[in-house]
């Protein structure tokens, strides 16, 4: 008996792991399951991974989303969301999904509204699987920095990627405000409103970028971050 895998039908916030999938197979699953899919995927040499989010994954990631969108707001930096957009590459056998992404300053600007591109970040709320294992393969796409947010932490621990290596400070946003970004995640997750903390959020990035000129200071770290052609629409 044969199985199409979209039948296959996953648990939230559980994972299946399939061995032997050729690249025509992975992409006859995309095409099939198309934007009614609820799983993201992992494709990597033959081998690939389904997850289904959980609610606590999918809260945590997108309002962690929002407050990154509110922050480049907030200092008047062009940002663009792109979601959990599939990003494959045939040659490299590597096909994967994010769980937020984002161009920023003239990368967001040059960005064709109907193409993807690659992101200058990605963001991964980690809870049932590590998110470390993908790693490498958004070092080949060209993707310059991963957040790997932690929700099973109480305190949201965050760590920072440049390619496959462990930093201390984002190539984006400084250290003070990714830190109001951890700790306004973390006041949600504890029950505080959702609009309210927000609110305060936009307010602090307001008062500290009349004080220390955060714009300032991302737009200093922009330059320094040397776009690729493949980033370009």
């Amino acid at each position: 008996m044969q199985i199409n895998l979209n039948q296959i039908e996953i648990p939230p916030g559980q994972y299946l792991r399939l061995h032997g999938i050729d690249w025509q197979t992975f992409e006859k699953f995309l095409a099939e399951t198309g934007d009614e899919r609820h799983s993201r995927v992992l494709y990597d040499s033959g081998i690939l991974e389904l997850m289904a989010p959980s609610p606590v994954h999918e809260k945590s990631k997108s309002i962690f989303g929002r407050l990154v969108e509110a922050f480049f707001e907030e200092i008047d930096i062009e940002n663009q969301a792109g979601g959990s957009t599939t990003f494959k590459n045939e040659e490299m056998e590597k096909g994967i999904e994010p769980d937020e992404c984002f161009y920023f300053g003239e990368h967001a600007m040059a960005l064709c509204w109907e193409e993807s591109g690659i992101p200058d970040l990605a963001i991964e709320a980690d809870k049932t699987s590590s998110s470390l294992k993908k790693l490498q393969s958004y070092k080949m796409f060209g993707v310059s920095e991963v957040w790997i947010y932690d929700v099973n932490v109480n305190k949201g621990d965050l760590k920072i990627y440049n390619g496959t290596s462990l930093v201390k400070e984002s190539l984006y946003v400084p250290n003070q405000a990714l830190d109001k970004i951890k700790e306004s995640v973390q006041a949600i997750k504890e029950g505080k409103s959702n609009n309210a903390v927000k609110r305060k959020f936009r307010k602090w990035v307001r008062e500290m970028d009349a004080k220390v000129n955060l714009k300032a200071q991302v737009e200093e770290k922009l330059d320094k971050v040397v776009p690729t052609n493949e980033r370009r629409c």
